[in-house]
């Protein structure tokens, strides 16, 4: 074979010429090559502009609109409960005013290209068997399939798949989120000891002879040696009984946060205890630790609760008003859409809002100070790269952070193909002072709040912020009320939620637990006092 040499002056030529090439292609990659584009950013939040306006003496022209037996003002969770239950008493006579322009409240959900997904509350635990209205429901809405042995027979798609959560601790993934990896004896044996003392308060009764902690919560024991947890946080309880490791007051902390909105050592030890001792629900093809849970999360109840009284519901409108005249009630409201006020005239009314409206809206009903903190909730869309390498557990949570993690919403799917998904997160501000954060938050640019999420998410998978196609942030002012220390079993509270004569209050305000369970008893416990008194 005949080989060729080239001289200095053509080698200078030659590699100059690599030389210019590659200046040319680093400018044409540095001018014309598309920039990765920036995620995108949407930011919600309840109507509070509006709302706010329950707390002004409002003196406004309003037209009479004609008088109806019952109105319910409040399409949250109780208060289409209220209204499915008047229906199914053979009660059509009603109407529900709703302030924002859906039903659904803290169980709202929304929607993007990858799927549904939970502004709020997102589960919901096998329910105990004494709320027989609450098992007629799911059964309506086929959760609840049929019955074996009289045990509910749960829908499996609707079951919490496996894995159901994961911790992520000191760099490896756990199947549990009671904190076992890297403990030392004393852990170890601390751990035993909290399960332990949660084992026999679960089964521990009253001398009333009723069980110490159940759900409902009118359903338990009000042995004054067991509403003494009431007066006392539950850190403190914890610390008491030498129950002091970090991971294990963080564990209790993160609980606490995730079902009160506040931390231990905000929330009374009953809470605390009550949280995980009373629930207690079987089913034949389940468990108390299974949940059912949804896409949309707790969406799909409420919206199938809307399905079966949207004839009925007036969203967009206020109620900032309910005055007694002479045998009725006469309830002011304030029509968003078009701008102008009315006043309704009612037989009876419920009031399912808060306990920090209803004060506003009924000016006679005694008020008990409770605090509601503040949640920021981020859904991410996540490229399907993300998914190639791994299917996330429903719930994934990051041990040591003050936040609750994040949810899977494809998780459900038992054939997942690789597209994007959704993924929820969550943050209770359970130790700040609530005005302080609802102001903090109110102030703050969507990149500063960005900053937090993507900082635990980063620690739990490295990388993650390259695969983000949007975030859908929505802010709850006040998340939910928050039962602090001397509060769920003061006498005082339990004065301010009684009701006058034809009219009712249904909120998980009354119980002073905010869980599906105690919202939907409520709203049962309105209507069935409105139907008896008219």
């Amino acid at each position: 074979m005949e080989t060729r040499s080239i001289n200095r002056k053509q080698f200078i030529v030659l590699i100059s010429s690599f030389f210019g090439a590659g200046i040319l292609w680093a400018f044409f990659k540095r001018f014309f090559t598309p920039k990765a584009k920036s995620p995108s950013v949407v930011r919600t939040q309840p109507d509070a502009k509006t709302g706010h306006l329950v707390r002004q003496n409002i003196d406004a022209h309003k037209s009479n609109k004609p008088s109806v037996p019952i109105a319910i003002i409040g399409g949250g969770i109780s208060g289409m409960v209220a209204a499915w239950w008047l229906k199914k008493n053979h009660f059509n006579e009603f109407v529900l005013y709703e302030l924002e322009s859906n039903t659904g409240g803290n169980s709202s959900a929304h929607k993007n290209e990858s799927g549904m997904y939970p502004l709020g509350a997102h589960y919901l635990p096998i329910p105990n068997t004494n709320q027989p209205e609450l098992l007629e429901f799911l059964e309506e809405i086929n959760c609840i399939t049929g019955w074996q042995n009289k045990l509910p027979i749960y829908n499996e798609y609707q079951l919490c798949l496996h894995p159901k959560e994961a911790l992520y601790i000191r760099g490896v993934w756990q199947g549990e989120l009671i904190p076992t990896y890297g403990l030392n004896e004393n852990e170890i044996k601390q751990n035993e000891k909290f399960n332990a003392k949660m084992q026999a308060f679960s089964v521990l009764k009253g001398k009333d002879g009723k069980e110490a902690f159940t759900i409902p919560m009118a359903h338990c024991s009000t042995d004054p040696e067991i509403l003494e947890l009431d007066k006392i946080s539950m850190k403190n309880w914890m610390l008491q009984q030498g129950l002091n490791a970090p991971h294990l007051l963080w564990y209790v902390d993160y609980c606490c946060s995730d079902d009160f909105g506040a931390n231990s050592s905000l929330v009374s030890a009953w809470a605390g205890i009550h949280y995980f001792t009373s629930r207690k629900g079987r089913g034949a093809n389940s468990n108390a630790e299974q949940v059912l849970t949804w896409p949309q999360g707790n969406g799909f109840l409420a919206e199938a609760l809307r399905s079966k009284i949207s004839a009925h519901i007036q969203p967009n409108m206020l109620g900032y008003g309910v005055e007694k005249k002479e045998n009725n009630w006469n309830i002011s409201l304030f029509d968003k859409n078009k701008n102008s006020h009315f006043l309704q005239n009612a037989n009876a009314v419920i009031l399912a809002v808060p306990s920090f409206v209803r004060q506003h809206l009924y000016k006679n009903n005694a008020s008990f100070p409770s605090n509601y903190h503040p949640w920021l909730v981020d859904t991410i869309q996540l490229k399907a790269e993300f998914f190639e390498e791994q299917k996330p557990a429903w719930d994934n949570v990051l041990y040591g952070s003050p936040s609750l993690g994040y949810i899977f919403n494809g998780h459900q799917e038992t054939a997942l193909p690789v597209q994007n998904r959704n993924i929820t997160f969550f943050h209770a501000f359970s130790s700040q002072n609530p005005a302080e954060t609802r102001k903090y938050l109110e102030n703050s640019s969507n990149q500063h709040l960005l900053s937090g999420v993507l900082r635990d998410l980063e620690k739990m998978h490295l990388n993650i912020t390259q695969q983000i196609i949007s975030h859908h942030l929505h802010i709850w002012g006040h998340g939910m009320v928050s039962p602090g220390i001397n509060s769920l079993w003061n006498p005082k509270r339990i004065e301010s939620q009684k009701a006058p004569l034809r009219m009712a209050f249904a909120h998980t305000d009354i119980s002073g637990i905010s869980i599906f369970e105690e919202g939907f008893y409520q709203g049962i416990q309105a209507a069935n006092k409105i139907l008896k008194e008219l």
